[in-house]
């Protein structure tokens, strides 16, 4: 059922029509969206390009699942230093 909604949005989205989707699987949202937003308890906290926040480890491990502890570690890291996604609010 999930792939025949992600089917239909697409449909819908190539004629033209702008579509809002509010989705928890991070992980279809993601794929079908150009631009996003992630939400953690009710607020936003990232956005940015639905393809960088899918690469991004932080959302990987955060919110879609993906375990990897050395790589979460490094992203920790290289989010303190340089932060690619823009932070809700920040510069507001």
């Amino acid at each position: 059922m999930a792939q025949r909604i992600a089917e239909t949005i697409t449909e819908i989205n190539a004629q033209g029509t702008a579509v809002l989707l509010v989705e928890q699987n991070a992980a279809i949202a993601l794929r079908l969206a150009s631009h996003a937003y992630v939400l953690d308890v009710g607020e936003v906290v990232l956005s940015g390009p639905a393809g960088e926040l899918a690469a991004s480890d932080e959302v990987r491990r955060r919110y879609l699942g993906v375990v990897d502890e050395a790589a979460a570690a490094d992203a920790s890291r290289a989010v303190a230093a340089h932060r690619t996604l823009s932070v809700w609010g920040e510069g507001r």
